[in-house]
């Protein structure tokens, strides 16, 4: 895989999580706020955006080839040629280690460059073998923190329930 695509044309990928009742919108997880970290990235590393897919109500956790935008994404860099993938952090493309493991190999195979534009104000670019590892760490921790928020919504609605409390509307 090529750390830089010659042609320069990236394609990226936008997502926001179903909100929940009664929840605050995610404003740094916003299609506004991914926009925007995409295309300056974009900017400073030369590359256009010749295409933004939205994806906006679905869970990371469900495999990116399950995903009716997923599949879009994934039909598209097969179509089009584009060897290169930006998206503003590793949450919003994957939050499951296995999926997001066979979807790297697969895109490093057809070596399309994975760029994140803001993994904790740092870019991390998945083209090179430092990339590959930040994100197989980073990877890790986002399948660890869906997980410790599943327990804690299962804790929190068996105390609800042990206090004859309902939950929801």
């Amino acid at each position: 895989m090529t750390e830089r695509d010659s042609t320069a044309q990236a394609v990226s990928y936008l997502r926001v999580s179903p909100k929940p009742k009664n929840k605050e919108v995610d404003e740094y997880g916003s299609i506004p706020v991914q926009q925007t970290a995409t295309e300056r990235y974009a900017a400073l590393f030369n590359y256009q955006i010749v295409k933004s897919i939205e994806d906006p109500d679905s869970s990371a956790g469900t495999a990116l080839r399950d995903r009716a935008k997923g599949i879009e994404l994934l039909d598209y860099l097969k179509s089009s040629g584009i060897k290169n993938l930006i998206v503003q952090r590793i949450d919003r493309l994957f939050r499951n280690t296995a999926d997001g493991l066979v979807q790297m190999e697969e895109w490093t195979e057809e070596e399309i460059a994975v760029h994140f534009a803001d993994q904790g104000g740092n870019m991390l670019n998945c083209a090179t073998p430092e990339g590959i590892l930040c994100f197989t760490t980073l990877l890790g921790y986002a399948t660890f923190e869906r997980q410790m928020t599943r327990r804690r919504t299962k804790t929190s609605m068996l105390e609800y329930q042990k206090m004859g409390k309902k939950m929801g509307g």
